[in-house]
């Protein structure tokens, strides 16, 4: 959601099928791409598109302050549960599984750049050089251990825009 628009549920269907739970790892990649009042979805599987383009008849606003959010875990109450009845749902609905990286880019990426790029690293901007200029963030789960939790729990930004991360209830 983007304020009050945006998708609730939503399957996506993959053309041959995918493989989550196969002990296995795996890459995924959603591409969204909103034009006027509707989102192009495109589902890729290690480098590849494995879900038919899907055309919502809704669009997701334009995020024009920071973006606060959640991986793996529940930013608020889901749609219909009522923010009332369910105030605190804050890290609710945890991950099942490992996350290696996140990224987040501020446009839709092609299935070219997904493509060449779903293996490898990408290197950030910063302020003084525009490289990946829509790069919005780029966590790396898999970085050194230090055995102290105040700087374990921090999860660097890769991105060089400095939007480190935080480990909610990290565990040496």
């Amino acid at each position: 959601f983007s304020g009050s628009t945006g998708f609730t549920d939503l399957s996506v269907p993959a053309t041959g099928g995918i493989s989550i739970g196969d002990n296995n790892w795996n890459q995924f990649s959603l591409v969204f791409d909103t034009s006027g009042s509707t989102t192009n979805i495109s589902l890729y599987q290690s480098g590849t598109c494995v879900g038919p383009e899907i055309v919502q008849a809704k669009d997701i606003n334009t995020v024009t302050g920071s973006l606060v959010s959640n991986i793996g875990g529940l930013r608020e109450a889901p749609a219909g549960l009522g923010a009332t009845s369910y105030p605190s749902m804050l890290g609710w609905g945890k991950l099942s599984g490992s996350i290696d990286e996140f990224r987040f880019w501020k446009s839709a990426r092609n299935s070219q750049e997904v493509g060449r790029y779903w293996f490898t690293e990408v290197y950030g901007g910063s302020n003084k050089h525009l490289s990946n200029v829509d790069l919005g963030v780029y966590y790396k789960f898999n970085e050194g251990i230090t055995n102290n939790t105040g700087i374990d729990n921090i999860i660097l930004d890769y991105s060089g825009r400095i939007s480190n991360g935080l480990y909610v209830n990290y565990a040496t």
